[in-house]
């Protein structure tokens, strides 16, 4: 175990790191470990481990999943929320816009595809916000 050093947090802070705990975290170092350094690319004893970095698409795939593949860009923001935060991701301002992103570069309903993994498809129109896995 590597040395450890005691620092004063408010309850408000202590109270946080619990509600980011997952199943068969046991305490504060643990939790905190995950949360800070899951993309520092080392284990717990110091050696490199490689990079599982996911990508927005798969985050996005996940969450139209979570709502049965099909849905509004509301539901569809929501589910991905989920998805990030039960995966320890943070949620940066442009979260919506980043879902849009993936969903319509990944549609050839809609203008802005690159080609590519075609993986959505709109059911209810170009322009309609209503969406579905293919």
């Amino acid at each position: 175990m590597s040395q450890q050093k005691q620092i004063p947090i408010s309850i408000e802070v202590f109270a946080a790191i619990w509600r980011n705990h997952r199943a068969g975290e046991q305490t504060e170092d643990e939790i905190l470990r995950r949360l800070l350094l899951a993309d520092s690319g080392r284990n717990r004893q110091g050696q490199q481990t490689p990079r599982t970095r996911r990508k927005w698409i798969d985050d996005v795939v996940d969450g139209f999943r979570r709502i049965g593949g099909k849905g509004s860009y509301n539901a569809i923001y929501e589910s991905v929320r989920i998805v990030r935060k039960e995966s320890g991701y943070r949620i940066p301002p442009s979260f919506e816009a980043i879902v849009r992103r993936e969903v319509e570069n990944h549609s050839s309903d809609s203008d802005a595809f690159l080609g590519g993994r075609d993986l959505f498809h709109a059911p209810k129109g170009k322009g309609s916000g209503y969406w579905a896995l293919r």
